[in-house]
């Protein structure tokens, strides 16, 4: 049959050999079973590590927005600073971005669908990345409120950043 100790730290034993740990007392399995439960039970969230998960979850929401690939996120940009020139131009027929021309032939459009395509997207894009931002700073001046129970009341902001999808 085992037998339960406890060292003056509440670290459990079992069968221990009291040479090595002189400072253990005998417990009973009772005892034992409720220690381990004490050390097992999940730990509070800090209010770092909760601000943290929402963070985590702003950055999944934003990186689903974006197709995967290195600077992928840059080529949107360039499009869109691209097209911004050319309006500010005047849009000529004569100096169309390459970036206008390479969605305008990959699509079949013209430049100037392809142009207000590549705006609508980037509008898009600047929505919902300032609908993560307000939900992402809402959740931590939350948690910066709480006095407890941090997990719980990051919870409902990370679940409406889960839900942001394309």
């Amino acid at each position: 049959m085992d037998k339960f100790y406890k060292n003056s730290k509440n670290k459990l034993f079992r069968n221990a050999n009291l040479n090595k740990h002189g400072d253990l007392i005998e417990i009973t399995a009772e005892e034992a079973a409720n220690i381990l439960a004490i050390n097992n039970a999940p730990q509070p969230t800090s209010a770092d590590k909760a601000k943290s998960l929402i963070d985590v979850a702003a950055g999944k929401a934003r990186a689903s927005l974006i197709a995967e690939g290195d600077l992928v996120e840059q080529e949107y940009a360039l499009a869109e600073q691209e097209v911004i020139a050319w309006r500010e131009a005047g849009s000529p027929s004569d100096a169309v971005p390459q970036s206008i021309i390479a969605w305008a032939t990959a699509t079949g459009m013209t430049d100037e669908q392809a142009a207000q395509g590549i705006e609508s997207a980037a509008q898009s894009m600047r929505s919902v990345l300032l609908s993560i931002r307000a939900i992402r700073l809402a959740g931590k001046a939350a948690i910066d409120n709480a006095s407890d129970n941090f997990d719980s009341v990051a919870q409902p902001f990370v679940d409406q950043l889960d839900q942001i999808r394309p």
